[in-house]
Order: C-alpha cells, then structure tokens, then sequence
C-alpha cells in the first residue's frame, strides 16, 4: 500500500477512534464532567499541547540526525571511491586494472547485497567489508607514488565513510521516548474529554483534528527510524550513479 494512503488511514483511524471514545465518554461519564469554563480548558490545553509539542520535536530530532547522517556518509563513502576510481588512472596498467575491478565489485556488492541486507537486518554484508580490506591493502602494496598516495587517501575517506554509515543503521527513537510520545498523544487528546467542553460538532472536529495530526505525526517518526529500513530509507542512488559512470567510462 503506498505510504500516503497508509499515512491517511493513521489519520482517519486516529480521528475516528478520538471522536468515538469522546461520544461514549459523553454517554458514560456524569454530567457534571462535561461543563466548565471554557476559558480556563483553552489555558490548560494550551499548556498541555506545549509539552507534547515539546516531546515530539525531542522525537524528531532523535530520528532525523542519524538519518542525515546515513545520507551523508553514503554520498561521501560513494564520492570517495569515485575519486580513488579516477586517481588510480595514473597507476601502472596491471594495478590500475585491479583497483578499478575491485572498486568496482565492492560498489555492486553494496547495491545489491549489503543494502538489503541494511534495510532487512540492520547489519552491514561481510563480502563488503572484505573487498573494502583486499582494495586497501591491494593499494598499499603499489608501489610508492603520488597516484598510490591518492588512491589510498581516498580509499581511508571511503573506509570512514563506510564505518559511519553502518554505525547508523540501527539507530532507533531512545527506549525512553516513544511510550512518552504515546502516552503524550493519549494526554493530549484526551485532555479535551475531561476539559469541561460538551462533545458538541465543534469539539468533535478540534479532537478529531488533534487526534489526526497526531497519529501522522507518530507514523512519520516511526518511518523515520532505522535509516535504510522503512519508507523514508537512505537509498544507494550515490553508488548505483557510480557504478553507472564507471560503465560508461568503460565503454
């Protein structure tokens, strides 16, 4: 099912449900809980709301840095290897043929078998890793020069690039937060229940609104977590583009 209508029903399901439990509440709860001022609910709802808005941007942060992290560790591990592609133009022909090979084998390997593996297992793939040791030492072994010196360079940029992507592949939202969100979202919206406010249409529609918003709000934190295993998942686009350029400079 695509992300926006499952996103639609996280929010007609939570305006549904918030509008129903506000009906029964009206049916069960004694009369005198469903009138008050509404002046001083508005005041407590806005103090209410401030905190939950203040746990759900402590979430949002969680989630977001590592995955703008995940993002740009792979666009620098990808661009790294592209220029230890290009310096080792300069080695001589049997060596640059090998690094380039290698380069190359280690670039389809991350496409095709680590990133599943990533969105699957949180787990990097160990053939990746290995190709990673057998391009670095196969560099250090060249002969020295100032092409051996960039190729190796580059090869430690995409080796730290690497470790810092895979250090983000099992980030997930602080044990801590997520029941404080939920049990902010339920605070939150229950709140109106108990407000001193009548289930009136008007009421109904803030609460179903409120209870909506909310609902997408959790959802989209929740696809944010794990960086390369839900919906918002960090793509391998960056080595899928170099692979391709290495092909067409090969042809």
């Amino acid at each position: 099912m695509e992300l926006a209508a499952i996103g639609a029903l996280v929010a007609l399901g939570s305006a549904a449900l918030a509008v129903a439990v506000s009906l029964l509440a009206a049916r069960l709860l004694p009369e005198r809980w469903l009138s008050g001022s509404a002046d001083i609910a508005g005041a407590l709802y806005s103090s209410v709301g401030m905190a939950f808005a203040i746990l759900i941007s402590l979430g949002a942060i969680a989630v977001w840095e590592p995955h703008s992290e995940a993002s740009a560790s792979t666009d620098r591990e990808a661009g790294a290897l592209a220029e230890a592609h290009w310096a080792a133009r300069n080695l001589p022909p049997a060596e640059r043929a090998v690094v380039r090979a290698k380069i190359r084998e280690y670039a389809t390997v991350v496409v095709h078998q680590e990133w599943p593996e990533l969105a699957a297992h949180q787990r990097p793939s160990p053939r990746a890793a290995e190709l990673l040791i057998e391009l670095r030492t196969t560099a250090d072994q060249s002969p020295e020069s100032a092409a051996r010196q960039q190729v190796a360079h580059q090869l430690t940029e995409v080796a730290g690039a690497r470790r810092a992507r895979i250090g983000t592949a099992g980030a997930t939202m602080p044990a801590v937060l997520w029941p404080a969100l939920i049990a902010g979202a339920v605070i939150n919206a229950g709140f109106l229940l108990f407000a001193g406010l009548r289930p009136t249409v008007p009421h109904l529609a803030m609460l179903g609104t409120a209870a909506a918003m909310t609902g997408v709000l959790l959802f989209i934190l929740y696809q944010l977590e794990l960086p390369f295993g839900r919906a918002f998942a960090v793509t391998p686009e960056a080595f899928e583009a170099l692979l391709s350029a290495i092909s067409a400079s090969s042809a």
